[in-house]
């Protein structure tokens, strides 16, 4: 066993949070996720990444957006507790903007992850000192009712957000899903696999999305949201995050 060391980790390596809890690369998680994913302004959303990435093209002057309520179990075996998960996701791969073609997001599963409000402080351990996940813990009430999933996230006592996705049909499906994060100013790519159950309906209106008075609902109000979704996800399984690796490492 060995403490945290940054960038460096591989699958096999067991790393120590500073909760106390000790895990093993690739971390396993049981999973129930339900997303949507927005078009949004191109260039607020350029402003939000770090450099090294650009929002992938959806279309004139578009990008896109993920919002993602999530309920994790099962982490690590039972190492950490079950806790909930709200994430903010930016569609963005590794270039130059002047390089990033137009592509549909469906086809593209790469996002930065901007906010990740979760139910724990060992869950924001764990996301934090693994990856460089901006995670927070938070308030965050996940429930499904008539076939709709309801995610409402409330952050420091203000209410951030609440949005509700109708669930479609869904089909099992082994996928890879990809994320950025910043972890001491070195931009990680995480490849976590996925094996489950997942559902997909593209150009959806079957969703709805409150912005509440917390700070960073403004700055979702600057990316001028789209009514007319890109999709709408939803998924079950488990997923296995491995350690990340710096972007441009071999």
């Amino acid at each position: 066993m060995r403490e945290i060391e940054q960038h460096t980790s591989t699958d096999g390596d067991e790393v120590t949070l500073s909760t106390g809890q000790t895990l093993e690369f690739p971390v396993p998680i049981d999973s129930t996720i339900s997303s949507v994913i927005l078009p949004a302004d191109w260039d607020a959303a350029a402003g939000l990444l770090p450099p090294g990435l650009s929002p992938i093209r959806a279309g004139l002057g578009t990008a896109a957006v993920w919002l993602m309520g999530a309920q994790h179990r099962n982490v690590g075996g039972g190492a950490l507790q079950d806790y909930n998960e709200f994430a903010l996701m930016i569609s963005a791969t590794a270039g130059d903007p002047a390089g990033i073609p137009y592509v549909s997001p469906l086809s593209r599963t790469e996002t930065y992850v901007w906010y990740m409000p979760v139910t724990t402080e060992s869950a924001r351990a764990f996301g934090d000192e693994l990856w460089g996940y901006p995670k927070v813990v938070a308030d965050i009430d996940i429930e499904e009712r008539d076939g709709r999933r309801r995610t409402r996230v409330t952050v420091d006592g203000d209410h951030l957000l609440t949005f509700a996705v109708e669930r479609p049909p869904m089909i099992p499906r082994d996928d890879t899903l990809i994320t950025y994060a910043v972890q001491d100013e070195t931009l990680l790519r995480i490849e976590a696999d996925m094996i489950g159950e997942m559902g997909l309906w593209p150009y959806t209106t079957a969703f709805s999305l409150t912005l509440g008075e917390h700070p960073k609902a403004e700055t979702l109000r600057s990316l001028d949201l789209g009514d007319r979704a890109f999709a709408r996800l939803y998924g079950e399984g488990r997923l296995r995050f491995p350690a990340g690796k710096p972007v441009g490492a071999s």
